[in-house]
């Protein structure tokens, strides 16, 4: 839906241009500056096309707006320029947070530069440089070549540990990395790992490989595997293979209780923790405060560790 003022501007707007010859082009000169409208879209798709073939395809796009009426850091600064600082900015319905844009534009363009330096200021980093400070960060890019997989670790650097290498694997995958406790000649392989909706039965094997790793080992992420034991409603083929494999070799699941994976028709567990030879105390649940439909897991393992 368009805002009707400025629905009704580009209408009178409209209006004036039919006159005299050229009345479809002056019609869609106008319709195509209506954001939202099927002119717009095309004309912005054009000219996207039209800039790729001049310049080269790009690594990635990004398109910031200061008009985002969902900032509440922004929503924060109008309020203080409004002269109702103490007042919660998550409880301002949009309509308001719009008069505040209007009303104090300064204030608007100020807060948009410092969040857009902030942000040049972070993508401008070595890629080799931890993102969190203090931490370190080992990654596995997708043997499919999608952005939107591959696995990762990010690891306090006073912990002793090891980036351990990659495995040769069929299905998962994996980033691996070996904590040495400073107490004992132990230590454990912490695995990282997605495997991919729908993959076959060798799957299996990919398990196995990684659980002999190391003497004590946690595998934990997305293993997209639905079975009972695990509290899903009911199970698919991979979590039967996966629950009849781990019953044999006396392999752990550690499963949170509340849902992982949200879906409109049901919800399940498919991000878990399968753990051998670790004789720790532990706790895990499901992290719900985030709004997305994959919420993410915390498992604590108590190893007396300073």
């Amino acid at each position: 839906m368009f805002e009707y003022p400025r629905v009704q501007s580009t209408i009178n707007a409209c209006g004036r241009a039919i006159q005299g010859q050229g009345v479809v082009e002056g019609l869609y000169l106008h319709l195509k500056n209506l954001r939202g409208s099927a002119s717009y879209w095309q004309t912005a798709h054009n000219e996207l096309i039209a800039f790729i073939r001049c310049l080269g395809l790009l690594t990635w796009f990004i398109t910031l707006s200061c008009n985002d009426l969902n900032w509440l850091h922004m929503r924060k600064a109008f309020l203080i320029a409004d002269g109702t600082p103490d007042e919660d900015p998550s409880q301002i319905n949009l309509d308001e947070v719009q008069r505040l844009i209007e009303s104090y534009p300064v204030v608007l363009s100020r807060q948009f530069s410092r969040c857009l330096d902030a942000f040049m200021k972070l993508i401008q980093r070595k890629l080799h440089k931890p993102l969190i400070a203090n931490y370190t960060f080992y990654s596995t890019p997708s043997r499919t070549g999608r952005d939107i997989r591959g696995t990762g670790i990010f690891i306090k650097n006073n912990i002793h540990h090891t980036h351990y290498p990659d495995p040769s694997l069929r299905q998962i995958e994996s980033t691996i990395v070996t904590i040495h406790q400073p107490t004992s000649q132990d230590s454990i392989n912490i695995i990282s790992i997605y495997l991919p909706n729908g993959s076959d039965s060798s799957f299996i094997y990919d398990i196995e490989t990684l659980i002999q790793t190391n003497y004590r080992t946690i595998l934990i992420g997305d293993f997209n595997d639905k079975h009972r034991t695990w509290n899903c409603e009911r199970a698919n083929p991979s979590g039967m293979r996966l629950n009849s494999y781990s019953r044999k070799l006396k392999l752990k699941v550690i499963a949170p209780d509340h849902p992982t994976r949200i879906r409109k028709n049901s919800n399940n567990i498919i991000d878990f923790a399968i753990a051998r030879n670790i004789d720790y105390q532990y706790s895990i649940k499901t992290i719900t405060d985030l709004t997305s439909d994959h919420l993410p897991i915390l498992l604590h393992l108590n190893t007396k560790l300073n």
